[in-house]
């Protein structure tokens, strides 16, 4: 009973201030997922077609890419369009031929892949990482502005009237028995942004280690 009379103080501002922070949290939480969902699934491209064609990676790691082959691969990512091609085209400007002792030629990436690749190209130009990383703070700061926002406009209605002896200050109870409700925003913006916080961080640490 406790919460739903608590409830039942709250602000009509503040309840659509929470039900717009809500949105506002779950919008950017299915953005965070949509965005890293297509770098996992370009990654998931390039290492597919790469294998299709040359088999387990680990093979041609230490004995290298015979000409045959890497024309293949050439071949097969200037048909493609999209992110997980200009990582290959980026990958292809780093090989260089090795000829062996018995003239046998093999060919070989300069540097390793994740040096090639690293986090800020494959990641950061989908994933606006920096954006996600302002949330928590909109968020906040979103709340307490509601919260103090509802308490100005409580405070607007209380008025003192000296002229009346009796009840000279008018409208105080409704801005003090309301004052507890009005921090509601304030709360669950914090809860949101701590929530959105570790979400957000957990899905960048992840597709770091891919």
């Amino acid at each position: 009973m406790p919460m739903f009379a608590l409830l039942d103080r709250v602000p009509v501002l503040i309840k659509l201030g929470c039900l717009g922070l809500f949105i506002i949290t779950f919008c950017f939480v299915i953005e965070a997922i949509r965005t890293g969902q297509i770098v996992q699934s370009q990654l998931n491209k390039l290492l597919g077609l790469i294998t299709s064609i040359t088999g387990p990676t680990q093979k041609f790691a230490k004995s290298g890419l015979d000409i045959d082959t890497l024309d293949k691969l050439r071949t097969e990512f200037s048909k493609r369009q999209g992110l997980h091609s200009a990582w290959w085209h980026r990958l292809d400007d780093h090989i260089e031929i090795y000829i062996a002792a018995d003239d046998t030629e093999s060919y070989f990436l300069t540097e390793p892949v994740r040096d090639l690749l690293p986090y800020d190209t494959v990641v950061s130009e989908t994933y606006n990482g920096p954006l996600f990383g302002v949330i928590p703070g909109i968020l906040t700061g979103s709340g307490l502005t509601l919260t103090f926002v509802a308490i100005l406009l409580a405070l607007s209605d209380v008025h003192y009237d000296k002229a009346n002896t009796v009840n000279p200050i008018t409208g105080i109870d409704a801005l003090i028995n309301g004052l507890s409700g009005k921090f509601l925003s304030s709360i669950i913006a914090l809860i949101l942004s701590i929530v959105f916080t570790f979400l957000e961080r957990y899905w960048a640490r992840r597709l770091g280690e891919i």
